[in-house]
């Protein structure tokens, strides 16, 4: 099915009115719902993919159905779901942080910047 829906959007948007004109207005209102459920289930792993952008696929997945509670996450105990998003969230707070500390050269640039006001 996610072959048909690429290959509806690849066509020309002239093409895609044309044809959606001359479908009958039932079976083009449930045409349309398809499209919007794929464009969700597209812009959701998308998402997905930013928020766990740094981990594997599978772990990704993992993580993302320890959080939605699905059934996938559905044979590990709670313990270990709480323990992988607990991880996940410590590892989101330790990369925030050392994105705040100045690097050496950051540090260098500082002191040089300083010291030319000086003179």
């Amino acid at each position: 099915m996610a072959t048909l829906l690429d290959q509806w959007r690849a066509l020309p948007a002239g093409d895609r009115k044309g044809i959606l004109r001359r479908i009958a207005a039932p079976q083009r209102m449930a045409f349309e719902r398809l499209l919007n459920t794929g464009e969700r289930e597209r812009a959701e792993a998308e998402a997905r993919s930013r928020r766990f952008h740094a981990y594997s696929p599978w772990l990704a997945d993992l993580l993302d159905a320890c959080e939605k509670g699905e059934a996938a996450a559905s044979g590990l105990s709670p313990q270990v779901r709480g323990a992988l998003l607990a991880g996940h969230e410590s590892a989101i707070h330790a990369k925030s942080n050392a994105q705040l500390k100045p690097t050496l050269i950051e540090l260098a640039r500082s002191q040089w910047r300083k010291w030319r006001e000086l003179l």
